[in-house]
């Protein structure tokens, strides 16, 4: 749209010539001045001006046609041929101007309006259907026409209602203003008109349907006030636009609509009150009650319901609200709160809370008083409802209504309340209740009465801030936050002491952990304390537990910022090196006044700490002297604060006792210098904090020598100081070189079952310090001699290789288990294996490939069919050395070697088909005897050499999977290493790295088209997913004796429920076939037990099945689509496999006798079509007995004593429990089977 030039009105006027300028034109102020003798002849000379602008330039034809008849003046006809002339703009500009008058004139107090305007302003309205006329010309006819409203003057039906149906289009566009909607809320009043004229409300009905749910009115207040407006006029009406809303509810969070019905009752006339309270109020309420949930929520549509619900719920201080409510809860609410069906109950919960306090105005209060009792009543027995969702949304509700009524609540209510759920606060049998307890009290804080109720219940929650789940212990500590964030009496460490709470934070957990740091933040320090007391707390930090005190720092990065940080490290370091200096002088002034009076030479330097721990509390160590001051924590608890700089000056006689003396405290202190350093560290290290990071090395260079050599007696403390080392570049260690040799010359002495954190005291440094090259060739020149043993042995000389040469000699032999772990623990440290590999990729390469002759040693063992005699060639060696040496192979994927980029995948193909002829001919042929004093969590059992090799071929090319480092090759070649590995006799052994390289398959071929997809599929999912069932049905195993072959059974369940769900997705059909699978599975394990065990009884619960069947039940029956799925897989069972043997027979009816007693989620029709399929299995082997006059092996092993039972218990308790089933169905279906009893 062209924007309007805004032409004056005596600038149009000259150029139409009529009516003369003069009249209204004062030249010497450019302005119009009409006086009301003159409005009626202007104002009929602009009608008729306009009338012939409109027809000759916004509608031709009609112009021409009017032109034909006749000529009425001259004046007109000179208009005509002016907006001939005329730019096609002139129009639109001469309207604007006109409609700028008419606004002018109006806008007064009392306005006065000819009747030549009226008609002007209906010709005006017209105009807003005519498409030639600008959207800024029609903008400014809708304000005329609300101004017109406004001023409550006369505007005419159609008028009105041409307007309203033009903003209501422009409201509804994409991208409509508020203005527009706030139009239709000024010419509401025709919507009365429009819906009461069948003319109208034919043309305008669809339109008024889309209000409801457009975005556009929604957001709005009017907009909605709109959409409440049209539901107050016509019932009919109001019901299709209730219809419209209802289907917009299960779809989006509808928060808009609570006020819209809301305003609709009760601005509506009895009549239309009572309408919308059956039909919209009474709906709502019935699927807030009805509607399923998910897990701990109402599904949307559930929630909507109850938001607008929850309008009125708000409103409900109103008697006649109230008075609505109570009427219109009293059939539903009360019958739903003891319904038999969870799902219910925990609905009715819901609208219980929220409509709480229920009345009954104008019944008198003795009545009132009964109902709100009622209330009470059902609440109690709410919070100990046998369905713990009940309970824990109870719990939650309870505590907002306590906070919000706990004035009018009776006092014996409150007590009932809170004991009860301090006694849910126990509740293990499911975490979220507990949890619900935590996340609800702090809710009771913000009522001045229940915070002293909390004072005295509280405490006695101390123990529940270790509960065993993580959820559970952060809310606890949520409600501590909150309890801290209230700052009134009750403080947080008279819930927890504490020693308890830094206890706890040395096993915490990062999400919890964090949430205790700001707990505890203020509690030790404070931006106001000074270096003296920020070290005094420090000290009392560590001493309570040097653990913890690390972790608080850890997680401390939020709370203390990288400037903050830097200034701690500095003044730790800065305490400890006054310490340092501290006791050397008083050593020196010890040795010259021994010296003196023995005369004898200075004695051996006294060791400064024992290895004993004589750690002592900071506050006995420092108690008695006179410049100690108390200063208290803010948890109430006191420690000294004395000038602690001033224990370290250098005075002739210093403290006896410092806080360093305790090598604990020294060690922590080091330690949480190391950790501010370990996690500001890539702050540290960026440009812009050059100068910090020179501060930071100027302090720490001059200290770090001599912290080495003082605290080289106690391990702990060196092992600190080396961790400050290893941050430092080794530019800035005057004496690095002897560290350096010594680190080497510590991990030469180590054997490879030494602790890990004494090897990485001396590792660490040495990587961040460039040597990680000499700790490879190490490893190396170890591994070369172990090897060189089985070469020899073999009559083969080792390949000769070019290497770098450590300057140390070997005093021990080589230890090339413990280069293992070196290299291994190098790849396992972020720090470690950035700097190693940022330097030394090429070392690493190097090894790697000196370590391939791992290949010809596993030829070699498995070709000899022993161990090697060597202990260092144990196959425990030779398994962890092959586990690295694929380890690295993934690793160094895309590390340039030779120009060219090493290539994992083409690496691994290599492995496969070294596997594929050289393990699989000697993988055992049955299982063989695994011995069960291994099969503990701790230690896995002994597996034949050949079994783990493979495994960790397997287990290190299904790692390059999730990595995307696979082509289709090499996936072919894997899955068929894994499925020959799965037909030997001993397949258990592969059960796991099957199901693992399935799981991730599975993802894998998601990435291809649909076709492919099932294809592969198919081919190779369904194919090895058989043979690990058939894998796990071969032997009669339990839980115990399955953990000897498979470790981690939930990984197994996983990947089973894996496939089950893929196919699912993709077709009925294809899960079906997958489903069936799994059911000859399961009867198979049944068939298999039975062999073993004579079940002189029917199993009747899943439990009590075979351990694998009961987990391959237990994927089915929770889901009803899924448990459909395996009663048909059941069905096609009794009419194929049963027909085989007696024993298929009897373990599939078995089977389905578990289905009947232990799943709700079984539709009773399924179950009556596995029936049938059992009756006519047995009719059909009837006749063949008849018809081959021979005997029958199914009817005889029914017809045995074992038989005889197992139908006769079935019979019975499906008889008399199958309440799905109708007794006389049962009956009649098992007529046949009763005949062989």
């Amino acid at each position: 749209m062209k924007s309007l030039n805004k032409y004056s009105l005596p600038t149009i006027l000259e150029r139409l010539k009529n009516p003369p300028v003069e009249i209204f034109l004062d030249k010497k102020e450019d302005i119009i001045r009409i006086n009301e003798n003159d409005q009626e002849t202007l104002w009929n000379c602009l009608l008729t001006n306009v009338e012939t602008v409109i027809n000759t330039a916004l509608y031709p034809d009609r112009g021409s046609q009017n032109g034909k008849q006749s000529e009425k003046n001259n004046s007109e006809k000179h208009v005509k041929e002016v907006c001939d002339k005329q730019d096609e703009d002139f129009a639109q500009e001469f309207l604007f101007t006109l409609i700028q008058l008419a606004h002018t004139v109006i806008d007064v107090p009392e306005p006065t309006v000819p009747d030549s305007m009226t008609s002007l302003v209906t010709v005006m309205v017209e105009l807003l259907s005519c498409q030639n006329v600008f959207l800024e010309v029609k903008s400014h006819i809708v304000k005329l026409c609300s101004l017109w409203l406004k001023k409550k003057l006369q505007l005419e039906e159609s008028m009105l209602v041409d307007t309203f149906k033009y903003v209501v289009k422009q409201s509804l566009l994409d991208g409509a203003l508020k203005a527009d909607v706030l139009s239709v809320w000024t010419f509401r009043a025709a919507v009365k008109i429009v819906i009461e004229s069948k003319d109208y409300f034919k043309v305008m009905k669809d339109d008024l349907l889309d209000v409801p749910v457009s975005k556009n009115f929604l957001k709005c207040k009017e907009g909605c006030n709109f959409v409440g407006f049209m539901m107050t006029i016509n019932v009919q009406f109001t019901l299709e636009i209730h219809d419209v809303i209802k289907k917009y509810l299960p779809v989006y969070k509808a928060e808009e609509y609570a006020p819209i019905y809301y305003y609709a009752w009760n601005s509506s006339n009895f009549e239309m009150k009572t309408v919308i309270e059956k039909e919209c109020i009474q709906f709502f309420m019935l699927k807030s009650l009805t509607l399923p949930r998910q897990n701990l929520n109402m599904i949307i549509a559930g929630q909507n319901a109850l938001r607008i619900l929850s309008q009125f719920h708000q409103q409900k201080h109103f008697p006649h609200v109230q008075k609505m409510l109570s009427t219109l809860y009293e059939p539903l609410l009360w019958r739903y709160l003891t319904s038999p069906n969870n799902t219910h109950r925990c609905n009715a919960t819901e609208v219980l809370f929220d409509a709480y306090p229920l009345e009954r105005p104008g019944k008198g209060r003795q009545i009132n008083d009964v109902y709100l009792n009622q209330q009470h009543d059902a609440i109690t027995k709410l919070l100990t409802d046998n369905c713990h969702i009940v309970r824990i949304i109870a719990i939650r509700q309870v505590c907002k209504v306590l906070s919000s009524y706990w004035e009018a609540i009776p006092a014996e209510t409150i007590h009932r309340w809170m004991k009860t759920i301090c006694i849910l606060a126990n509740d293990f049998s499911s975490f979220f209740v507990r949890r619900s307890v935590f996340k609800g009290l702090p809710v009771l804080l913000t009522n001045p009465h229940a915070t002293l109720c909390l004072e005295q219940i509280l405490p006695r929650f101390q123990k529940n801030f270790h509960d065993p789940n993580e959820q559970v212990r952060s809310a606890f500590v949520n409600m501590l936050l909150a309890v801290k964030a209230a700052k009134g009496r009750l403080k947080f460490w008279h819930i927890v002491p504490l020693e308890e709470l830094v206890g706890r934070l040395e096993v915490e957990n990062e999400v919890v952990g964090i949430k205790l740091v700001d707990l505890l933040f203020e509690s030790f320090f404070n931006s106001q304390f000074d270096e003296a007391t920020v070290i005094l707390r420090l000290v009392h930090l560590v001493a309570l537990n040097s653990s913890a005190s690390l972790k608080f720092f850890y997680f401390s990065k939020k709370r203390l910022p990288l400037q903050q940080a830097v200034k701690m490290m500095l003044d730790i370091i800065t305490f400890v090196r006054g310490y340092v200096k501290a006791k050397l002088d008083a050593a020196k002034v010890g040795g010259k006044k021994d010296q003196q009076a023995q005369q004898s030479p200075v004695s051996k330097k006294r060791k400064l700490f024992s290895e004993q721990d004589n750690s002592t509390s900071f506050n006995e160590s420092i108690d008695g002297e006179d410049t100690v001051t108390e200063t208290v924590m803010t948890d109430g608890s006191s420690i000294a604060t004395t000038s602690t700089f001033s224990l370290l000056e250098n005075t002739e006689e210093p403290p006896k006792e410092m806080p360093l003396d305790n090598p604990e405290i020294s060690k922590g202190f080091l330690e949480i210098a190391g950790v501010l350093w370990h996690i500001h560290l890539k702050d540290i290290e960026k440009p812009e904090n050059k100068e910090i990071r020179n501060n930071i090395f100027d302090v720490f260079e001059p200290c770090l020598n001599s912290f080495l050599q003082f605290f080289k007696s106690h391990t702990g403390l060196y092992s600190a100081v080396l961790g400050l080392c290893s941050f430092m570049p080794p530019s800035r260690l005057k004496y690095v070189s002897t560290v350096e040799s010594s680190c080497v010359s510590q991990l030469k002495k180590m054997q490879w079952d030494n602790n890990s954190d004494k090897m990485l005291m001396f590792l660490v440094p040495l990587c961040m310090w460039g040597r990680g090259a000499d700790v490879i060739e190490l490893a190396r020149e170890w591994l070369k001699e172990t090897f060189k043993k089985a070469n020899v042995a073999n009559g083969r000389r080792s390949s000769s290789c070019r290497r770098k040469v450590v300057n140390f000699k070997e005093a021990t032999g080589p230890k090339p288990r413990l280069g293992l772990r070196l290299i291994d623990s190098i790849l396992m440290i972020p720090r470690c294996k950035n700097k190693v590999f940022g330097q030394h990729s090429e070392e690493l390469v190097q090894l790697w490939l000196y370590m391939g002759t791992v290949k010809e040693l596993i030829d070699n063992r498995l070709g000899r069919g022993e161990c090697f005699q060597d202990p260092d060639l144990c196959d425990t060696f030779l398994e962890e050395c092959f586990d690295l040496y694929l380890t690295l192979m993934i690793s160094l994927d895309n590390v340039i070697h030779e120009d060219q980029p090493l290539n994992s995948v083409h690496e691994f193909k290599v492995i496969v088909e070294w596997a594929s002829e050289t393990l699989l001919p000697h993988i055992p042929l049955d299982l063989g005897d695994v011995s069960n004093e291994h099969c503990d969590e701790e230690s896995p059992p002994m597996l034949p050499f050949v079994v783990n090799i493979l495994n960790i071929v397997i287990k290190y090319a299904t790692c390059l999977m999730p990595l995307g480092r696979v082509d289709l090759q090499l996936v072919r070649s894997l899955a068929i290493l894994i499925k020959c590995s799965l037909s030997k006799g001993s397949r258990m052994f592969f059960v796991h790295s099957g199901c693992v390289f399935t799981s991730y398959l599975i993802d894998y071929i998601k990435g291809y088209d649909k076709g492919d997809q099932l294809h592969l599929f198919r081919r190779v999912v369904l194919t090895l997913m058989k043979m690990v069932l058939d894998a796990l049905s071969e032997h009669h195993m339990e839980q115990t004796s399955m953990k000897k072959y498979v470790q981690d059974f939930s990984k197994v369940k996983c990947t089973m429920n894996e496939v089950l769900m893929f196919s699912q997705r993709h077709s009925a059909k294809l899960a079906q076939n997958v489903a069936s699978m799994f059911v000859v599975s399961v009867v198979n394990i049944i068939r298999t037990a039975m062999r073993v065990e004579a079940f002189e009884e029917p199993v009747g619960k899943i439990n009590c099945l075979p351990f694998l069947a009961a987990q391959i039940v237990s994927l089915f029956v929770l889901r009803v689509p899924m448990a459909k799925l395996f009663c048909s897989g059941l069905e096609k069972h009794f009419a194929t496999y049963t027909k085989k043997d007696a024993t298929y027979f009897i373990a599939a009816l078995n089977l389905y006798y578990v289905l009947c007693h232990s799943s709700t989620k079984i539709p009773p029709e399924s179950l009556h079509n596995i029936l049938s399929s059992c009756r006519d299995c047995y009719k059909a082997e009837l006749i063949r007995q008849k018809s081959e006059e021979g005997s029958s092996e199914i009817i005889e092993t029914l017809l045995s004593n074992d038989g005889k039972k197992l139908i006769g218990g079935i019979q019975e308790k499906l008889l008399g429990s199958q309440a799905s089933l109708s007794s006389a169905a049962v009956q009649s279906l098992l007529e046949e089977l009763n005949k062989c009893l």
